[in-house]
């Protein structure tokens, strides 16, 4: 029995897609644990609108995604209690769009990292004794969101709640958001 690549690398993407949107965005975002030194020590959700970057091209040619960003929209509507904004990545640099500064002064980034995982499969046939290899590699992209200070050009760097699906993302970093200020409030 002879087994193509595309029928093992669809079997394995129907697994790994099965696998990891089993637990809800929820459930995912609770393990994240209060990050201080990511999130702005003077952010307040209740003076700052957030400036979220728009989501890439998968082009790499620093054009955005309508698609993609429609979808981190929706789950910012679900996800996030803050005011924001989406907005593309030379609207955040240029300080004369969004130029009040008590009120935008924070953008969140975000970030693409593609992990790349191959296993190889042999299958040994009983009858003939002969053994088949595949070895399919599939690419994983997990998108991570974060803080950039637009007034002083610091980056706080990324939440590393990244995960494959955009709505988990947010509910993460939306989490770690909530938690870092329960903390230091002591709540």
């Amino acid at each position: 029995m002879k087994i193509s690549k595309r029928v093992v690398c669809l079997f394995c993407l129907l697994i790994s897609v099965g696998f990891f949107s089993c637990e809800s965005a929820k459930k995912y975002a609770s393990k994240v644990k209060a990050m201080p030194n990511h999130i702005p020590g003077d952010f307040n959700p209740d003076r700052h609108i957030l400036l979220f970057q728009e989501m890439p091209s998968r082009k790499g040619d620093g054009s955005g995604s309508p698609g993609i960003t429609k979808k981190m929209d929706k789950a910012l509507q679900k996800y996030c209690p803050y005011k924001y904004k989406i907005v593309t990545p030379a609207e955040i640099l240029d300080l004369s769009k969004y130029s009040d500064t008590s009120v935008y002064k924070y953008a969140v980034l975000n970030s693409l990292r593609g992990i790349t995982r191959t296993t190889t499969t042999t299958v040994t046939h009983a009858s003939t004794g002969t053994s088949t290899s595949v070895s399919p590699s599939a690419t994983t992209t997990y998108i991570n969101y974060g803080f950039y200070d637009r007034v002083n050009k610091i980056e706080y760097g990324s939440t590393r709640t990244g995960n494959p699906f955009i709505k988990k993302a947010i509910a993460a970093f939306v989490k770690v958001i909530e938690k870092t200020i329960a903390g230091r409030s002591g709540k």
